[in-house]
């Protein structure tokens, strides 16, 4: 791979806004609390942690990715703050957006065929002990166009 073949392009999946620090009102500060506690996630760290990933990314000549603080956090949130685990996450998506571009082009739910793997639009509820239950409004009558199962 060169660095012309993994240069991330716009994408309209993907929110544009880099505020990493949200308005006081839209998230409480349980989530905040939750985040300390679940993800090690402070200001100082994450701060610390996106500095680390976008000197991991300069350091390697292949990968010119966008380097904005909101989509640098999605990848150290999902790997809990884990710096390498998340620039190898980092790494894996751009190897799939370069192997299988016909993915990410006009990625819209209404380009999408009956019978495609798709993620539903599940709301989820956590049980008492701990498992999500998807609950699933059906809008066909034909029984075999959702299929549920468990990962």
């Amino acid at each position: 791979m060169t660095k012309d073949t993994i240069i991330d392009p716009p994408s309209p999946t993907i929110s544009d806004d880099d505020d990493t620090e949200y308005p006081s009102g839209f998230i409480v500060q349980d989530v905040w609390q939750i985040a300390e506690l679940e993800l090690r996630e402070t200001p100082a760290k994450r701060q610390k942690d996106l500095q680390i990933m976008r000197d991991m990314i300069r350091c390697d000549p292949d990968m010119n990715p966008r380097m904005d603080d909101a989509f640098l956090l999605r990848f150290l949130r999902c790997r809990k703050f884990d710096c390498s685990r998340a620039y190898k996450v980092l790494r894996q998506y751009y190897k799939l957006r370069h192997s299988n571009p016909q993915l990410f082009k006009a990625f819209y739910p209404t380009n999408f065929l009956t019978g495609i793997p798709r993620v539903a639009p599940y709301s989820f509820s956590r049980e008492a002990n701990g498992i999500l239950m998807p609950a699933q409004r059906r809008t066909s009558s034909e029984p075999t166009s959702c299929v549920l199962s468990r990962p």
